[in-house]
């Protein structure tokens, strides 16, 4: 096997394995009860749902691209903006929450 080839394999494995911790952890934390969590409340649900939205962000940067190089870059660019969108979106509702959770 070329080393290029090696590498590539590489590189889609680990960024397999990352989407998938980010993705399977988020879902857990996002899915369990708010009072598991103690003072953090809603927060954490916020937090798991960034992220598995961070997940499918680098599984779609890491993974995707390098699978699928003729896809057409329109489409490409709005998935991953959308998907990059949410990470961020989730993630600053989980820091206001936790402001709003900490002042009150």
């Amino acid at each position: 096997m070329s080393p290029h080839r090696l590498n590539l394999l590489g590189l889609l494995t680990l960024g397999t394995l990352w989407a998938m911790l980010l993705v399977i952890g988020g879902a857990v934390v996002a899915s369990s009860p708010p009072a598991a969590w103690g003072w953090m409340g809603s927060a954490t649900r916020l937090g798991g749902m960034a992220a598995v939205a961070g997940g499918q962000f680098v599984f779609l940067v890491v993974v995707a691209d390098r699978l699928c190089p003729g896809a057409n870059r329109t489409v490409v660019a709005s998935v991953e903006g959308i998907a990059g969108g949410l990470f961020a979106l989730f993630l600053v509702g989980a820091f206001v929450a936790l402001a709003v959770g900490a002042s009150s």
